[in-house]
């Protein structure tokens, strides 16, 4: 009896303990902004909406949202809605809020990051008018899989000097859209775990950052600019593969600047512009440099150098 009395109390202490470690995501709350011009952060007071909130519970409601931030505002497990009902004017963001998923579906409020950035699970836009200004700080999406960050349908979006991070980790697939903005830095993290990502959208990025190891679908007949210098590394054992998505149909790169890949593989990529000189790389195939450029196998791969453009 005294052993199963024993068991009892370290079976209900194991649970409250990992009660207390795993988050409570089935009361993870939706929050609709209704601030019209107000700051976002953490109090949910001092907004547009009905008794001076910022964030509802329902469209253009006027109750509270129970959102895991103070006074209701959305946390780490909350997914956070504009939309047609949100109204004019500016959330401005003053801290570096922690949220769920984004939806600025149909948003005429305006957005304003500052310096400020936000960390987000993922972020769809499908409004055709924006008003997102993303400012100087860092956009960074925790999501391992699905549509990621989608901004097809973006317009009057200003994100050339802020830093998209992408987080590693993960075997499933992963897409972001990213629309005909101008970036400032897209960061992608390496992936061991086999989960590729599918890049749509014929963007300008300031630079491009991509850790090894990483897969890469780029969409077929479509032009990405690389502003700065284009540097990949990686190494034998870890690889960077750029790919079209369609295969037999090249995608572009249009660098800025000269660029450089070691232990990388390519299929179906042009370049232009400038030249692209990949060493200790895997030419598989259907690969135009009309910037220039070269593919040198690794030592000993067999197959010889392939020395195009200049």
């Amino acid at each position: 009896m005294y052993r199963l009395h024993d068991m009892k109390k370290y079976l209900s202490a194991l649970v409250l303990w990992v009660a207390f470690l795993i988050p409570d995501l089935a009361n993870a709350a939706t929050c609709f902004w209704v601030g019209g011009s107000a700051n976002w952060d953490g109090t949910n007071t001092g907004g547009g909406g009905a008794g001076g909130i910022k964030w509802a519970s329902a469209s253009g409601g006027g109750t509270t949202c129970a959102g895991g931030g103070t006074g209701g505002s959305p946390g780490a497990a909350d997914a956070v809605t504009f939309d047609a009902s949100s109204g004019g004017g500016t959330a401005t963001v003053t801290v570096t809020p922690t949220v769920g998923n984004i939806n600025t579906a149909a948003s005429v409020t305006g957005i304003s990051f500052g310096v400020n950035g936000i960390n987000y699970g993922t972020w769809t836009n499908t409004s055709g008018t924006s008003n997102i200004n993303f400012g100087s700080g860092t956009i960074a999406s925790s999501a391992t899989s699905g549509n990621v960050f989608l901004m097809a349908s973006a317009s009057n979006v200003t994100a050339s000097s802020a830093t998209f991070t992408f987080v590693g980790g993960g075997s499933a697939a992963r897409t972001i859209t990213l629309g005909t903005v101008s970036y400032g830095t897209v960061s992608f993290a390496a992936n061991s775990s086999g989960g590729g990502w599918t890049v749509t959208g014929a963007a300008t990025i300031g630079t491009l950052s991509i850790a090894a190891p990483n897969t890469m679908s780029m969409a077929a007949s479509t032009t990405y600019t690389i502003t700065n210098a284009l540097a990949i590394s990686g190494s034998s054992g870890s690889v960077v593969a750029f790919q079209s998505g369609t295969f037999g149909t090249s995608f572009t790169l249009a660098l800025g600047a000269a660029g450089t890949c070691t232990w990388c593989s390519i299929r179906d990529m042009t370049n232009t512009t400038n030249s692209f000189t990949l060493t200790n790389s895997f030419d598989l195939g259907r690969n135009t440099f009309t910037g220039g450029g070269s593919i040198s196998p690794p030592s000993g791969g067999g197959g010889g150098g392939r020395i195009i453009g200049g």
